[in-house]
C-alpha cells in the first residue's frame, strides 16, 4: 500500500500552481473589435489579456479569463470572487482595493506594465467642445465614458459626464447625432471606431484627456497567491511583454 501511495505522488505534477486563477477583463460592449491572439492553443481577445495569459502558461498556472462589463470585473475583484483584472490603472483609491506591482503609482514606464493607455476626447467633427488640458468649454449635453473606467471618475468630479449604459458603438452614434459632446475612450478602441465611420464625422481633441500604464492587479481578497508569487507573475508579464512587442513600448 506504501508504494502504490509514493507511486501516485510521483505522479503529481512538481509544480503546485493547481488551483484555477480567475481573470477578468472588460467587455466586448467597452473596448469592441479587438484582435484574437492564441496562446498554447487557447484564443484570447485583446493583447493585454493574450501577454497576461503567455506569463501565466509560461509559470504553469491554470487559469480562465472572462470578459465582463469592466465594473462588473472590478467589483467581482475587490470582493475576492475573481483573482485579479486585466488592465487595470494605478490610483490611491484603486490601490486601498487591489494589489499592483512595484512602481505603478510613480513610474509612467513601470516594468510591470502590460501597457501605456492614451485616453483622447471624441467629438463630432463640427463640434465646439474646447479643451485645454485642464479644463473643458462649450459643455451642452456632457462628456461620456465606459463604466467604472478611471476616466469616468475624473469626469464626474469634473461635473461634465453623461451617463450612459450604452456601449462605446452607441455612444459613437451619439456623437453623430449631436447627443453627445464627447466621449473619452482607450485610443486603441477610439480609433478602431473612428475607422469605420464617414470621413469627416469624428475627430479627436487635443491634449489626450488622460494617459497612465495598466496592470494585471490582484485581488486584496483572494488567498491563492502570496506576495512572491504575485511578484513572479508580474516579472514574467515583463518577460512576455517585452517578446509581444519585441521592444519596450
Amino acid at each position: 500500500m506504501m508504494k502504490k501511495i509514493i507511486i501516485l505522488f510521483c505522479l503529481l505534477p512538481l509544480w503546485t500552481n493547481a488551483e484555477l486563477l480567475r481573470l477578468c477583463q472588460e467587455s466586448d460592449a467597452e473596448d469592441p473589435k479587438l484582435h484574437h491572439y492564441t496562446v498554447n492553443n487557447i484564443t484570447y481577445v485583446g493583447k493585454h489579456a493574450a501577454i497576461a495569459a503567455q506569463a501565466l502558461t509560461q509559470l504553469q498556472y491554470q487559469f480562465v479569463i472572462d470578459r465582463l462589463p469592466w465594473k462588473r470585473c472590478t467589483t467581482l475583484v475587490e470582493m475576492g470572487v475573481y483573482t485579479a483584472a486585466i488592465g487595470m490603472g494605478w490610483t490611491a483609491e484603486r490601490s486601498e482595493k487591489y494589489v499592483f506591482p512595484p512602481l505603478s503609482s510613480t513610474e509612467a514606464k513601470s516594468p510591470f506594465r502590460l501597457s501605456s493607455i492614451n485616453y483622447p476626447i471624441y467629438v463630432h467633427a463640427d463640434s465646439q467642445l474646447k479643451w485645454d488640458g485642464t479644463t473643458f468649454n462649450n459643455i451642452k449635453f456632457g462628456i461620456a465614458a465606459p463604466k467604472g473606467y478611471v476616466v469616468e471618475k475624473l469626469l464626474r468630479r469634473m461635473n461634465v459626464l453623461l451617463d450612459t449604459d450604452v456601449g462605446v458603438e452607441a455612444a459613437f452614434g451619439l456623437l453623430i447625432n449631436h447627443r453627445l459632446d464627447g466621449l473619452v475612450l482607450t485610443e486603441n478602441a477610439g480609433d478602431t471606431l473612428l475607422a469605420q465611420q464617414q470621413p469627416g464625422t469624428i475627430r479627436k481633441l487635443e491634449p489626450y484627456f488622460y494617459s497612465q500604464p495598466t496592470f494585471v492587479a490582484f485581488s486584496k481578497k483572494q488567498h491563492l497567491l502570496g506576495n512572491a508569487e504575485m511578484l513572479q507573475i508580474w516579472q514574467q508579464i515583463a518577460e512576455s511583454r517585452e517578446a509581444f512587442y519585441q521592444s519596450t513600448d
